[in-house]
């Protein structure tokens, strides 16, 4: 078995790239996969060495969660679940003897795992979740409910979330994470739910009435408020890698497609339509690739306990990567016509599958008005009144450097209005992907300018639309 991160890699890409028709089959591919997995180390890029993987770097396990969603979203959604959602997790907040012997379970015996967070009244408000524990003997008592939690009914470890039960009925403000065998006593899986898509990812309603250990508790450097929103960043980075191997191959996909298929004695290709939209969908796919690199390079950076200060960047990885593979799907199904509503093949699949990435980890709409929020919050703070000035003093998030830059002067404000700040918060994730984009292409060793020129285009032509939007609304509410 090879035993870097990269060889590891390299493995898996030319094992799916012969498995193309079983992983493109409407039904989802088959568990056995898991297996397989198993045998390549695939999930051994997410675990420290010492407790059997060859875990070293964010950034190469988000490239190998990149490959795989080349090859099938559904695939890497399953590696991002199981690691981003407990391996990791598990690696950096278990006890240290919990830790050893979970890990070492899960590859003996070739697990999957996810976390259970939502709850069918608690989605978006995730604070106010009603799973609760409380102490009892030698551990706690954890009841509660919790559904849409991918890998229902087939995982066998799972990340629970819940609040800690008062004296007095009131449930703590804090959440805290426990770590639950699907195989012990109390803990019962209700029923799966009919997902419109990702058919390998299973989804549904899960009770549990257990007894938990103590040491199955995780216990972060702080609060668990900010183990959690540390799980949470990671993983919506990780979505973004998921985003941008998934892009690349719609843009493979739809570039031999065109450049095959004759319409009228000529091939789409030579068609000013078809041109744009191949443009858009590779502009996409640049600007995916960099956000991912960006993201990755940051994690690097940041080995410590607390991802907590990097949410902004985060949350505009996330959303402008998931927004910009639908748009992709959503061009590559027109590309292909008929051919591309099949679930037989990946751009059909992409088409539906790729939809729920808007909402994982947090609703696209949600992140837009966060992000808008705390960037505007940040402003006032230090007393900044355009959005390039207020991006320039980030520390994390590189500020653009374009000529007639008119959108560098927006005001850092909105209007009273949620619809407003969400448009402010799509405009300013495109605006900084832009500086995401120069700069790393100006750290990249063979740049392709004319790939940066057209994502640059693309990012700058979405806020244009964005800020018009938002002025044409403002004078409609005025002037009525």
């Amino acid at each position: 078995m090879n035993d870097t991160a990269t060889g590891i890699r390299a493995e898996l890409d030319s094992f799916l790239s012969g498995c193309h028709p079983l992983l493109d089959r409407p039904e989802g591919f088959r568990r056995d996969f898991v297996d397989q997995l198993h045998d390549l180390g695939a999930f051994r890029v997410f675990i420290p060495p010492e407790h059997g993987g060859v875990y070293r770097r964010y950034s190469e396990s988000m490239a190998l969660v990149s490959t795989a969603a080349y090859h099938s979203l559904e695939l890497s959604l399953m590696l991002g679940i199981t690691s981003s959602l407990f391996l990791m997790p598990v690696a950096r907040y278990a006890p240290a003897e919990t830790r050893g012997r979970v890990l070492a379970d899960f590859l003996d015996r070739r697990l999957l795992a996810g976390m259970m967070m939502t709850e069918p009244e608690y989605g978006t408000n995730i604070m106010g979740i009603q799973t609760n524990f409380r102490p009892e003997g030698a551990g706690y008592h954890l009841q509660g409910a919790k559904h849409w939690a991918g890998l229902s009914g087939v995982g066998e470890y799972w990340l629970v979330s819940a609040r800690k039960a008062r004296d007095t009925g009131a449930l703590g403000r804090d959440v805290d994470f426990f770590i639950v065998r699907s195989d012990q006593p109390g803990f019962q899986f209700d029923h799966f739910y009919p997902a419109a898509g990702l058919t390998s990812i299973t989804y549904g309603l899960t009770r549990f009435d257990v007894q938990v250990p103590a040491e199955n508790k995780l216990c972060g450097p702080h609060t668990n408020i900010r183990v959690m929103y540390d799980i949470l960043n990671r993983s919506r980075i990780s979505i973004a890698s998921i985003a941008a191997g998934a892009t690349r191959r719609l843009v493979d996909e739809a570039a031999q497609w065109c450049a095959g298929r004759v319409v009228f004695g000529k091939p789409l290709t030579a068609y000013e339509q078809v041109q744009h939209r191949l443009a858009a969908m590779q502009a996409a796919g640049t600007v995916c690739q960099a956000a991912c690199t960006y993201a990755g390079a940051l994690l690097d950076a940041h080995q410590g306990p607390e991802l907590f200060i990097e949410m902004l960047a985060a949350n505009i990885v996330k959303v402008t990567a998931t927004d910009l593979l639908q748009m992709a799907a959503h061009a590559g199904v027109q590309l292909r016509g008929g051919q591309g509503f099949r679930r037989d093949h990946y751009t059909g699949k992409a088409f539906t599958d790729s939809r729920p990435f808007q909402i994982f980890e947090g609703s696209n709409d949600v992140l837009y008005e966060a992000i808008a929020a705390q960037l505007i919050g940040e402003a006032r703070k230090l007393g900044l009144a355009t959005l390039g000035e207020t991006l320039a003093r980030h520390p994390t998030l590189p500020a653009p450097v374009m000529a007639a830059d008119h959108l560098r002067d927006l005001p850092m404000a909105t209007e009273d209005s949620q619809v407003d700040r969400v448009l402010f918060g799509k405009l300013i994730s495109r605006y900084a992907c832009i500086g995401i984009v120069q700069q790393v292409a100006a750290a990249e060793a063979q740049p392709r300018p004319e790939l940066v020129a057209s994502a640059i285009d693309y990012l700058r032509a979405e806020c244009e639309g964005f800020q018009n939007e938002r002025t044409t609304r403002f004078r409609a509410r005025y002037s009525a």
